[in-house]
């Protein structure tokens, strides 16, 4: 039962800090002390607690052991359920960006390389933007290494879509992160409104991508 306060404070944390690299081992940390104390209060005068307790445990149960993504997926749903907007949008556009690192061969944790490819689909996609969606090729950068991560992008299409995804969720992340100083902000219902439809878009994104992925390799 401590311990699990413990897992739950840590977890809670991680989330209040954003702290990304922890967010997959403190959720599953989390729910396997859930599970144990469930078992434990089953089995004593605190029976009473068994039902919280597997409430709890069943925010958890969509996460996945070997699956950093879909689990970023599902702290970001947690954040939307418990009125993290801030939180989620961080953690949620920089896992966005550490997938995309991972699926094009870049060192997530290089914050020169992550910093780079983030230029990188802002360029993209403001390029694709003003110009209904297509991207010339005297607008791709000169440098032969930048050239390859950006034909990656444009020829994957989970990527150039997650790209157009980050591109939105970072406008939003900017007005919140600056207080809304700024000639047209947003309030709390769209903040809202865009992160419940955002998971939503992403997670299909995701499965299409990992189904994409199994198909190839089958």
């Amino acid at each position: 039962m401590e311990n699990m306060g413990k897992k739950l404070k840590e977890f809670t944390d991680n989330i209040a800090t954003c702290r990304g690299p922890l967010l997959s081992e403190s959720a599953l940390s989390l729910a396997d002390s859930l599970e144990r104390a469930i078992e434990v209060t089953e089995k004593s005068y605190v029976k009473p607690m068994t039902p919280l307790f597997k409430i709890l445990s069943d925010l958890f149960k969509n996460f996945s052991q070997d699956d950093e993504f879909k689990n970023t997926i599902e702290v970001v749903r947690w954040c939307n359920g418990h009125n993290l907007i801030q939180q989620g949008l961080t953690i949620l556009e920089e896992g966005i960006l550490t997938f995309l690192c991972d699926r094009i061969g870049v060192d997530k944790c290089d914050v020169h390389g992550r910093e780079e490819i983030s230029k990188m689909i802002n360029g993209i996609t403001v390029q694709k933007l003003k110009n209904n969606n297509n991207l010339e090729t005297s607008q791709t950068p000169e440098d032969d290494q930048a050239k390859s991560l950006v034909g990656e992008i444009l020829q994957d299409s989970a990527i150039s879509k997650l790209a157009e995804e980050i591109y939105n969720i970072a406008n939003m992340r900017n007005d919140i992160n600056h207080a809304g100083w700024r000639p047209t902000f947003n309030k709390y219902n769209s903040f809202k409104g865009f992160l419940d439809k955002a998971i939503t878009e992403i997670e299909v994104i995701y499965q299409g991508a990992q189904e994409v992925g199994n198909s190839e390799e089958t």
